[in-house]
C-alpha cells in the first residue's frame, strides 16, 4: 500500500467503511497562502505520481482528485476522500 493514501478500514462484517485521516491541513488551504517553492512541487509530483501508480495497478479509479482531496501530514501529501472510488473492472478480469 502506498504511504500516500489515506487509510481506509474493514469492520468485522467486512463492510468497507472509510476513516480520514487527521492531517495538517489539504493541499487546497496550504496552496492559499502563496505559491510553493520548486522543490516542495517536485517532491508533490513524485508522491502523487507514487500513488497514482499504485491505484492504477489496483484497478482503482478515484473519480475526485483536486486539491481539497489531498491532505499533507508530516510532510507527505496523502491523496484521501475516495466517496466516489470505483473499480476498473474489464471481462478478462472475470473469466
Amino acid at each position: 500500500m502506498s504511504q500516500n493514501l489515506g487509510r481506509t478500514y474493514r469492520n468485522i462484517l467486512q463492510e468497507l467503511n472509510i476513516i480520514m485521516e487527521l492531517g495538517d491541513g489539504n493541499l487546497q488551504e496550504h496552496l492559499s497562502k502563496g505559491p510553493m517553492a520548486f522543490g516542495d512541487i517536485l517532491d508533490f509530483v513524485q508522491q502523487m505520481v507514487d500513488v497514482m501508480e499504485y491505484l492504477y495497478k489496483e484497478k482503482i479509479i478515484h473519480r475526485d482528485i483536486k486539491p481539497a482531496n489531498i491532505l499533507l501530514k508530516n510532510g507527505l501529501y496523502k491523496l484521501c476522500d475516495f466517496g466516489l472510488v470505483s473499480l476498473q473492472v474489464t471481462i478478462m478480469d472475470s473469466l
